[in-house]
């Protein structure tokens, strides 16, 4: 008989956002980039076939990135009762009952920490930074008192690496700050690079690396004004 589960958690529309802009933004560079080197508009490719080939395949990769992260989006479910978790990703589905964890592990890694479930079931991993804020205190809250603290390894690490500190969130300000002007940068080479021609696709990632940066940026500013 299947548990009365009592909340169903599901990826933060961060991974939505982001499959989006990957697909479209990687689809549009790629298909540029392609048809400028089939054309040989500016006769910078001195092999189009070679180009075209290699440019296609280079940015397929990021598309097929974009679209894997809109799938896991989509598929992606963590059921929760009392008794039970029930994890549903894009290729498996897996089940744990609380009574027979052996181990529930708490882990700084990935960036936001994890969770790893051991016993007769196998191996569970839960990864926290899926969550939105709020789903993710949840999901630590009842995590926490789901199972027995003396089979729970790691906490105490895992507060002090995920506690939401003044000092912490400033660290996180200055590094997307950093990779905001790091983007910028990049921006500013790839513009260069089209100026001494070439290639019109230096432009369109200009324009890419110009935006995430500026995003970055004023996010930044928004929450920490400066």
């Amino acid at each position: 008989m299947e548990p009365q589960w009592t909340h169903c958690y599901r990826m933060r529309s961060y991974y939505r956002n982001v499959g989006v802009v990957c697909t479209v933004a990687f689809a549009v560079m790629g298909g540029v980039s392609t048809l400028v080197a089939f054309f040989n508009v500016d006769g910078s490719f001195p092999n189009p076939w070679l180009a075209v080939w290699t440019l296609a395949s280079f940015w397929s990769a990021f598309v097929l990135l974009g679209l894997w992260l809109l799938l896991a989006y989509s598929k992606y479910r963590l059921f929760v009762s009392p008794t039970s978790l029930r994890q549903v990703g894009v290729v498996r589905e897996q089940y744990a009952e609380l009574n027979l964890v052996d181990e529930l592990r708490w882990r700084r890694f990935p960036a936001g920490g994890s969770v790893r479930l051991a016993g007769p079931f196998g191996m569970m991993k839960i990864e926290l930074s899926n969550f939105s804020s709020a789903d993710r205190k949840q999901v630590i809250s009842f995590l926490r008192d789901a199972v027995d603290s003396s089979r729970q390894p790691g906490w105490h690490a895992f507060t002090q690496q995920y506690e939401d500190t003044p000092a912490r969130c400033e660290r996180a300000r200055r590094a997307a700050f950093v990779c905001g002007i790091a983007f910028l940068v990049l921006a500013v080479g790839f513009l260069i690079a089209w100026i001494a021609g070439l290639g019109v696709v230096n432009l369109a990632v200009a324009i890419v690396n110009a935006i995430v940066g500026g995003r970055m940026l004023r996010n930044r500013v928004a929450t920490h004004p400066l």
